[in-house]
Protein backbone atom coordinates (compact mmCIF):
# COMPACT_ATOMS: atom_id res chain seq x y z
CA UNK A 1 0.00 0.00 0.00
CA UNK A 2 0.94 3.45 -0.90
CA UNK A 3 2.44 5.89 1.87
CA UNK A 4 0.59 8.51 3.26
CA UNK A 5 1.32 12.10 4.12
CA UNK A 6 -1.57 14.97 5.41
CA UNK A 7 -1.11 18.31 4.62
CA UNK A 8 -2.93 20.89 6.23
CA UNK A 9 -3.31 24.04 4.23
CA UNK A 10 -4.97 27.25 3.69
CA UNK A 11 -5.02 30.22 1.17
CA UNK A 12 -1.70 32.26 2.24
CA UNK A 13 0.99 32.49 0.37
CA UNK A 14 3.13 30.12 2.40
CA UNK A 15 0.78 27.57 0.95
CA UNK A 16 2.93 27.43 -2.04
CA UNK A 17 5.98 26.56 -0.35
CA UNK A 18 3.99 23.44 1.91
CA UNK A 19 3.07 22.31 -1.50
CA UNK A 20 6.29 21.86 -2.74
CA UNK A 21 8.11 20.98 0.24
CA UNK A 22 5.52 17.87 0.54
CA UNK A 23 5.82 17.32 -3.01
CA UNK A 24 9.52 16.96 -2.28
CA UNK A 25 8.69 14.46 0.55
CA UNK A 26 6.52 12.52 -1.37
CA UNK A 27 8.51 12.00 -3.76
CA UNK A 28 11.27 10.42 -1.54
CA UNK A 29 8.93 8.43 0.70
CA UNK A 30 7.00 7.14 -2.18
CA UNK A 31 3.52 8.78 -0.95
CA UNK A 32 0.24 9.69 -1.44
CA UNK A 33 -0.67 13.57 -0.44
CA UNK A 34 -3.59 14.37 0.68
CA UNK A 35 -4.31 18.41 1.05
CA UNK A 36 -6.45 19.02 3.50
CA UNK A 37 -7.91 22.52 3.80
CA UNK A 38 -10.36 22.59 7.08
CA UNK A 39 -12.67 26.15 7.78
CA UNK A 40 -14.55 26.66 10.84
CA UNK A 41 -18.47 27.53 10.73
CA UNK A 42 -17.59 31.31 11.44
CA UNK A 43 -15.23 31.26 7.96
CA UNK A 44 -18.01 28.96 6.54
CA UNK A 45 -21.07 31.24 7.72
CA UNK A 46 -19.03 34.38 5.97
CA UNK A 47 -18.34 32.83 2.87
CA UNK A 48 -22.52 32.01 2.42
CA UNK A 49 -23.28 35.57 3.63
CA UNK A 50 -21.23 36.44 0.33
CA UNK A 51 -19.11 38.56 3.46
CA UNK A 52 -15.94 36.33 2.04
CA UNK A 53 -14.62 35.37 -0.53
CA UNK A 54 -14.62 31.05 -0.45
CA UNK A 55 -11.07 30.64 1.12
CA UNK A 56 -10.40 27.11 -0.57
CA UNK A 57 -10.58 29.18 -3.75
CA UNK A 58 -7.00 30.77 -2.82
CA UNK A 59 -5.52 27.49 -1.65
CA UNK A 60 -7.00 26.07 -5.41
CA UNK A 61 -5.40 28.64 -7.00
CA UNK A 62 -1.77 28.11 -5.46
CA UNK A 63 -2.05 24.25 -6.55
CA UNK A 64 -2.85 25.14 -9.93
CA UNK A 65 -0.12 27.57 -10.20
CA UNK A 66 2.40 25.11 -8.37
CA UNK A 67 4.71 22.18 -10.04
CA UNK A 68 3.62 18.58 -8.07
CA UNK A 69 4.50 15.68 -9.55
CA UNK A 70 3.23 13.31 -6.35
CA UNK A 71 -0.01 11.27 -6.50
CA UNK A 72 -2.40 13.60 -4.14
CA UNK A 73 -5.70 14.13 -3.37
CA UNK A 74 -7.80 17.21 -2.07
CA UNK A 75 -9.90 17.10 0.97
CA UNK A 76 -12.37 20.28 2.54
CA UNK A 77 -13.56 19.69 5.79
CA UNK A 78 -15.25 21.79 8.28
CA UNK A 79 -15.16 22.63 12.02
CA UNK A 80 -12.24 23.29 14.15
CA UNK A 81 -9.07 23.06 12.21
CA UNK A 82 -6.96 21.05 14.67
CA UNK A 83 -9.94 18.78 15.37
CA UNK A 84 -10.55 18.45 11.43
CA UNK A 85 -6.38 17.56 11.15
CA UNK A 86 -6.75 15.31 13.79
CA UNK A 87 -9.42 13.52 12.88
CA UNK A 88 -7.69 12.95 9.80
CA UNK A 89 -4.95 11.72 10.94
CA UNK A 90 -6.50 8.88 12.19
CA UNK A 91 -8.74 8.16 9.15
CA UNK A 92 -5.91 8.41 7.10
CA UNK A 93 -3.17 7.11 9.47
CA UNK A 94 -0.38 8.87 7.71
CA UNK A 95 3.43 8.60 7.66
CA UNK A 96 4.13 12.02 8.11
CA UNK A 97 2.21 15.50 8.81
CA UNK A 98 3.61 18.38 6.83
CA UNK A 99 2.22 22.20 8.05
CA UNK A 100 3.01 25.55 8.45
CA UNK A 101 3.69 27.19 11.76
CA UNK A 102 0.52 29.24 11.99
CA UNK A 103 -3.32 28.78 12.70
CA UNK A 104 -4.94 27.40 9.40
CA UNK A 105 -7.75 29.81 9.29
CA UNK A 106 -8.81 32.62 7.51
CA UNK A 107 -9.55 34.90 10.60
CA UNK A 108 -7.31 35.30 13.47
CA UNK A 109 -3.96 33.64 11.97
CA UNK A 110 -1.52 33.80 14.62
CA UNK A 111 2.37 33.03 14.84
CA UNK A 112 2.32 29.32 15.79
CA UNK A 113 -1.63 29.39 16.93
CA UNK A 114 -3.12 26.71 18.64
CA UNK A 115 -3.60 24.41 15.69
CA UNK A 116 -0.02 23.87 15.39
CA UNK A 117 0.34 23.40 19.32
CA UNK A 118 -3.36 21.31 19.20
CA UNK A 119 -1.73 18.41 16.42
CA UNK A 120 1.73 18.51 17.76
CA UNK A 121 0.32 17.73 21.59
CA UNK A 122 -2.39 15.15 20.79
CA UNK A 123 -1.63 13.74 17.16
CA UNK A 124 0.69 10.53 17.13
CA UNK A 125 2.75 10.94 13.57
CA UNK A 126 5.59 12.34 13.16
CA UNK A 127 5.71 16.54 11.54
CA UNK A 128 7.55 18.62 9.90
CA UNK A 129 6.59 22.53 10.95
CA UNK A 130 7.39 24.20 8.28
CA UNK A 131 8.79 27.93 8.94
CA UNK A 132 9.44 30.65 5.88
CA UNK A 133 13.31 30.54 6.45
CA UNK A 134 15.23 34.16 6.77
CA UNK A 135 17.88 35.53 3.89
CA UNK A 136 20.35 34.60 6.50
CA UNK A 137 19.68 31.21 7.44
CA UNK A 138 22.08 28.38 5.96
CA UNK A 139 20.20 25.95 3.96
CA UNK A 140 23.05 23.43 4.36
CA UNK A 141 22.76 23.25 8.56
CA UNK A 142 20.50 20.99 10.66
CA UNK A 143 21.18 20.84 14.50
CA UNK A 144 19.82 17.50 15.89
CA UNK A 145 19.85 17.56 19.71
CA UNK A 146 19.71 13.78 21.33
CA UNK A 147 20.34 12.41 24.83
CA UNK A 148 21.68 8.62 25.17
CA UNK A 149 17.88 6.87 24.92
CA UNK A 150 16.81 4.51 22.62
CA UNK A 151 15.01 7.27 20.58
CA UNK A 152 18.02 8.57 19.82
CA UNK A 153 19.03 6.09 17.90
CA UNK A 154 16.32 7.13 15.67
CA UNK A 155 16.97 10.73 15.57
CA UNK A 156 20.29 9.99 14.27
CA UNK A 157 19.92 7.51 11.64
CA UNK A 158 16.47 9.87 10.59
CA UNK A 159 18.85 12.95 10.43
CA UNK A 160 21.42 11.32 8.32
CA UNK A 161 19.26 9.87 5.95
CA UNK A 162 18.01 12.92 5.46
CA UNK A 163 21.17 14.69 5.25
CA UNK A 164 22.16 12.84 2.34
CA UNK A 165 19.29 13.26 0.55
CA UNK A 166 19.46 16.91 0.56
CA UNK A 167 23.32 17.73 1.35
CA UNK A 168 23.29 18.91 4.67
CA UNK A 169 25.54 18.89 7.38
CA UNK A 170 24.29 18.01 10.60
CA UNK A 171 25.18 19.45 14.10
CA UNK A 172 24.65 16.91 16.85
CA UNK A 173 24.20 18.54 20.30
CA UNK A 174 24.29 17.45 23.40
CA UNK A 175 23.32 18.98 26.45
CA UNK A 176 24.11 18.26 29.78
CA UNK A 177 20.95 20.43 32.35
CA UNK A 178 22.28 22.32 35.42
CA UNK A 179 19.79 22.33 38.60
CA UNK A 180 19.87 26.01 39.99
CA UNK A 181 22.02 24.79 42.98
CA UNK A 182 24.30 22.20 43.41
CA UNK A 183 27.65 20.71 44.90
CA UNK A 184 29.70 20.22 42.33
CA UNK A 185 32.61 18.57 44.86
CA UNK A 186 32.67 16.08 42.11
CA UNK A 187 34.41 18.02 39.55
CA UNK A 188 36.63 19.81 41.87
CA UNK A 189 35.05 21.67 45.01
CA UNK A 190 33.26 24.54 45.95
CA UNK A 191 29.61 25.18 46.15
CA UNK A 192 27.44 27.39 43.66
CA UNK A 193 24.75 29.00 44.20
CA UNK A 194 23.49 29.56 40.34
CA UNK A 195 23.79 27.24 37.63
CA UNK A 196 25.66 29.60 35.58
CA UNK A 197 28.41 29.18 37.91
CA UNK A 198 28.45 25.32 37.44
CA UNK A 199 28.38 25.95 34.06
CA UNK A 200 31.55 28.50 33.43
CA UNK A 201 33.55 26.00 35.81
CA UNK A 202 32.51 22.90 34.03
CA UNK A 203 33.24 24.10 30.80
CA UNK A 204 36.51 24.69 31.92
CA UNK A 205 37.03 21.33 32.77
CA UNK A 206 38.38 20.24 29.33
CA UNK A 207 39.04 16.66 30.51
CA UNK A 208 35.21 16.15 31.38
CA UNK A 209 33.99 17.96 28.03
CA UNK A 210 36.09 15.54 26.06
CA UNK A 211 34.65 13.00 27.54
CA UNK A 212 30.96 13.78 26.81
CA UNK A 213 32.51 14.45 23.17
CA UNK A 214 33.87 11.27 22.88
CA UNK A 215 30.80 9.80 24.26
CA UNK A 216 28.57 11.38 21.65
CA UNK A 217 30.94 10.46 18.83
CA UNK A 218 30.78 7.10 19.61
CA UNK A 219 26.80 7.34 19.57
CA UNK A 220 26.67 9.02 16.08
CA UNK A 221 29.36 6.41 14.95
CA UNK A 222 27.29 3.73 16.13
CA UNK A 223 24.24 4.26 14.13
CA UNK A 224 26.92 4.43 10.88
CA UNK A 225 26.03 8.15 10.37
CA UNK A 226 27.65 8.70 6.39
CA UNK A 227 26.50 12.36 6.10
CA UNK A 228 29.22 14.97 7.08
CA UNK A 229 28.61 16.00 10.92
CA UNK A 230 30.10 17.90 13.64
CA UNK A 231 29.66 17.34 18.10
CA UNK A 232 28.53 20.00 20.09
CA UNK A 233 28.23 19.80 23.74
CA UNK A 234 26.90 22.41 26.06
CA UNK A 235 25.47 22.69 29.79
CA UNK A 236 22.39 24.46 31.16
CA UNK A 237 18.62 24.51 30.02
CA UNK A 238 18.74 22.35 27.26
CA UNK A 239 15.81 24.69 25.34
CA UNK A 240 17.97 27.64 25.60
CA UNK A 241 21.36 26.11 23.93
CA UNK A 242 19.64 24.16 21.13
CA UNK A 243 18.22 27.79 20.61
CA UNK A 244 21.55 29.09 20.86
CA UNK A 245 23.40 26.92 18.64
CA UNK A 246 20.91 26.93 15.89
CA UNK A 247 20.74 31.16 16.04
CA UNK A 248 24.70 30.60 15.87
CA UNK A 249 24.68 28.47 12.85
CA UNK A 250 21.73 29.99 11.49
CA UNK A 251 20.76 26.47 10.43
CA UNK A 252 17.34 26.20 8.73
CA UNK A 253 16.19 23.12 10.39
CA UNK A 254 15.86 21.38 13.17
CA UNK A 255 15.10 17.45 13.81
CA UNK A 256 14.33 16.28 17.59
CA UNK A 257 12.14 13.83 19.02
CA UNK A 258 9.03 14.96 20.86
CA UNK A 259 9.99 15.15 24.35
CA UNK A 260 12.29 16.71 26.42
CA UNK A 261 16.01 16.22 25.74
CA UNK A 262 17.25 15.42 29.34
CA UNK A 263 18.44 11.85 30.55
CA UNK A 264 15.64 11.71 33.18
CA UNK A 265 11.99 12.94 33.29
CA UNK A 266 11.38 12.40 29.54
CA UNK A 267 7.44 13.44 28.86
CA UNK A 268 6.27 13.34 25.58
CA UNK A 269 5.95 16.72 24.52
CA UNK A 270 8.12 18.14 27.06
CA UNK A 271 9.29 21.84 27.88
CA UNK A 272 12.02 21.79 25.07
CA UNK A 273 10.05 21.09 22.23
CA UNK A 274 7.22 23.36 22.97
CA UNK A 275 9.83 25.97 23.66
CA UNK A 276 11.38 25.60 20.57
CA UNK A 277 8.01 25.21 18.62
CA UNK A 278 7.42 28.70 19.82
CA UNK A 279 11.16 30.52 19.66
CA UNK A 280 12.36 29.14 16.87
CA UNK A 281 13.04 30.60 13.45
CA UNK A 282 13.58 27.42 11.36
CA UNK A 283 11.76 24.62 10.34
CA UNK A 284 11.27 21.75 12.69
CA UNK A 285 11.52 18.13 11.31
CA UNK A 286 10.09 16.48 14.52
CA UNK A 287 10.19 12.55 15.15
CA UNK A 288 7.25 10.66 16.81
CA UNK A 289 7.99 6.93 18.08
CA UNK A 290 6.25 5.51 21.29
CA UNK A 291 7.15 2.11 21.49
CA UNK A 292 11.19 3.49 21.45
CA UNK A 293 10.11 6.48 23.61
CA UNK A 294 8.70 3.84 26.29
CA UNK A 295 11.78 1.91 25.90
Amino acid sequence: MKNKILVPVDNTPVTQDVIRLADSWGQRLDAKLFFLHARSSEIQNLVERGELIDPKEGFEHYLENTKCSSELETIYRFGAPYQTILDAEQEFVPEMIIMAAHTHTMLGRVFLGSNTDHVLHEGHTTMYVYKQPQKSMNQNRAVVPIDYSPVSNEVIRKADQWALENQVELFFLYVQETPEMMNVSAVGGGYYTTSSDYENRIRHSSKQVEELEERLRQRVRENNVTSPYQVHIDFGKPYIKILDLCEGLMASTLIMASHSHTTAGRLIMGSNTDYLLHHAHCSMYILKNYELDEA
